[in-house]
């Protein structure tokens, strides 16, 4: 019957649920809140939070938190060890704000003791992953190179399509943090290409997501205008982070900059409230400063100051490319705001690039004019 067929989907492993088709948005949640009717015992419940705490985490991610601690306290209580390692991972990976590192790093840790005697390859290997992401959030190199190894090693082994597309993700990010911008452009394609012939669903828009961030990089992103104004009309209600692309590529243009202007001070009225608390929040906010440093907007340059200066000893990643020190953007909002902190802070993440072999990153916040300033 169909309460039969639920239970069977909701104790699928983890990989199975993922590449379930058609499960998605309100199906998705529909199918757990049914799911939470029916069973009773602590292990499912907690397997069907952990995936429901996923699926609210991009519209809602203060409830997704929420829902993610409960189902990690379920699976403890259950003593259950795949619902425990389910719930961690899920825990610590639907959302990359600086907010949750340190308790993203402890779930992580956990989660690889738990891992290292499982026989779930897919599962370690994404583990790795989020470990390597993390690492290279709190500037930790050696972790995030350890970790990278042994993925890297898993997605040689095994010939299985998720774990060779996020191998190629992280082989183009990789390359855009040791300056190989050229090398890390073709890559993005490779991944691209690779995840749309086996069915990866989300490998069109990683690589526009990484190829974004690129050309901020590389000042390019105004050649990015027409795609970023097409996104923002269709997604910027539920994504208003696209709002802030579209902003910094109108600022690449003169004729632009009334617009970039408008648009900024509205998002900055309510202190960027409208930007949700999760993956791209400091990303978003890194390249928000650099746009209203060039916008000449002293007041929303104070405002990002304020919101990204609690995690300036971390890196702006989105987990598909890392965007560059917080301390860049904490510079760029002190630069806007003729803050005299700023090129204390230029220096500060010059040293951070440097930690994790950064040398374009570390260069372009060592070569900005305020940065030699004492």
């Amino acid at each position: 019957d169909d309460d039969t067929l639920t239970l069977q989907i909701i104790r699928a492993t983890t990989p199975g649920w993922s590449t379930l088709p058609g499960v998605t948005g309100t199906d998705t949640q529909r199918l757990l809140g049914h799911a939470l009717e029916i069973v009773g015992d602590n292990a499912t419940r907690s397997r069907i939070l952990a995936r429901l705490a996923v699926d609210l985490s991009l519209a809602d991610p203060l409830a997704a938190e929420h829902t993610a601690d409960e189902a990690v306290a379920l699976a403890r209580e259950s003593d259950d060890r795949t619902a425990l390692l389910e719930s961690l991972m899920r825990r610590a990976s639907f959302s990359l704000t600086p907010h949750s590192l340190t308790a993203r790093r402890l779930a992580l840790r956990e989660i690889l003791e738990l891992s290292s005697r499982a026989t779930d390859v897919v599962t370690r290997y994404f583990a790795l992953s989020a470990s390597v992401v993390a690492a290279i959030q709190a500037s930790d190199f050696v972790e995030a190179e350890s970790a990278s190894t042994e993925a890297d090693a898993i997605a040689a082994h095994y010939d299985l399509s998720p774990l060779q597309w996020s191998f190629m993700a992280r082989r183009a990010w990789r390359a855009g943090l040791a300056g190989q911008l050229d090398d890390a452009d073709q890559f993005i394609q490779d991944a691209w290409d690779y995840g749309n012939k086996h069915g990866v669903s989300h490998a069109a828009e990683a690589a526009r997501l990484q190829r974004v961030t690129l050309r901020w990089q590389e000042g390019r992103l105004g050649e990015l205008l027409p795609a970023a104004r097409a996104a923002h009309d269709d997604y910027a209600r539920r994504a208003p982070g696209i709002t802030i692309i579209l902003i910094r590529a109108l600022a690449e243009h003169a004729t632009g900059h009334d617009e970039a202007r408008a648009l900024l001070s509205d998002l900055a009225e309510d202190k960027f409230g409208q930007l949700p608390m999760g993956t791209f929040w400091s990303t978003a906010l890194v390249v928000a400063a650099d746009a209203a440093c060039i916008l000449e907007l002293p007041d929303v340059s104070s405002t990002i100051r304020d919101l990204l200066l609690p995690f300036v000893d971390q890196v702006a990643f989105t987990g598909l490319w890392v965007t560059a020190p917080v301390a860049y953007g904490v510079a760029l909002a002190c630069a806007g705001s003729d803050d005299a902190r700023a090129p204390k802070f230029f220096r500060h993440a010059a040293e951070i690039a440097d930690s994790i072999r950064a040398p374009v990153l570390a260069a372009r916040a060592r070569e900005h004019p305020l940065a030699a300033r004492r």
